[in-house]
């Protein structure tokens, strides 16, 4: 038979249960969307300001087509599953997070 009696222990446990999960999910989607070495160099193109200015499409695409490899050779990537680490030509530091979250330290 079902017995509907409820006590603190249960709630405890099914809060860190779902705390576990979120958890989880959270380091999944960090793995699954570690930047690479071009996600940064767009990032840094599109920092530096420069396709800013530029209107003609054709330009624009030449620019991607030097500035992107020539960024990513230069630049040192450290893959540590979660995020990476990025160093610069001029040793800058960035940590990056989901593709799209660069932070300079």
């Amino acid at each position: 038979m079902f017995n509907p009696q409820f006590n603190e222990d249960n709630r405890r446990i099914n809060i860190n249960n779902k705390l576990l999960i979120i958890c989880a999910i959270l380091f999944a989607l960090l793995a699954l969307y570690n930047p690479d070495k071009e996600d940064f160099a767009e990032y840094k193109l599109n920092r530096s300001g420069v396709h800013e200015g530029i209107k003609n499409g054709f330009i624009t695409s030449f620019t991607n087509l030097i500035s992107k490899p020539m960024l990513a050779s230069t630049t040192e990537r450290k893959n540590k599953l979660f995020y990476s680490i990025f160093t610069t030509a001029d040793n800058t530091k960035y940590i990056g997070l989901f593709k799209v979250v660069f932070i300079e330290f």
